[in-house]
């Protein structure tokens, strides 16, 4: 058992590991505003992170709810423990790329939102009760709803 979850937890590190530069070409390729690479990057780590839910059921299903501390009680299986310190780094790295690409993406988004507002600023209108209403139109007017 010991040898099929070692297999496994350096599967997981090399998919991780891969996950992890495919995360970096993607923050490259949204800096570089690289719609066809975001796009086949996305694609990519759409099957990396199949492949590692894939991995992560079948450790599961070797070890049920153990930890590898509770496995790797003999000092020869310390190669588990080395494994799943490993896994821990890779997935916190992962996990800030992550959010580092999200925060790009959410700036873009505001940019473009703010390009959008000035090109095409909502106007104020109010209802027949004296509400404001919000909406987009080309001009930028103030009206009156009855």
């Amino acid at each position: 058992m010991e040898q099929q979850l070692s297999v496994i937890l350096q599967k997981e590190c090399s998919l991780l590991a891969e996950l992890k530069q495919n995360l970096l070409l993607e923050q490259q390729a949204l800096l570089e505003r690289s719609a066809e690479k975001l796009h086949t990057l996305c694609h990519r780590k759409t099957e990396l992170e199949k492949s590692l839910q894939q991995l992560e059921a079948e450790r599961l299903l070797l070890t049920g709810q153990r930890s590898l501390k509770e496995l790797a009680k003999n000092p020869e299986q310390a190669e588990l423990l080395e494994l799943g310190e490993k896994l821990k780094t890779l997935l916190r790295e992962t996990r800030e790329l992550q959010q580092a690409n999200l925060l790009l993406i959410k700036c873009e988004l505001a940019v473009w939102e703010q390009v959008q507002n000035s090109l095409f600023p909502q106007i104020k209108s109010y209802t027949a009760t004296g509400s404001l209403e919000k909406e987009k139109t080309e001009l930028g007017l103030i009206v009156h709803r009855a």
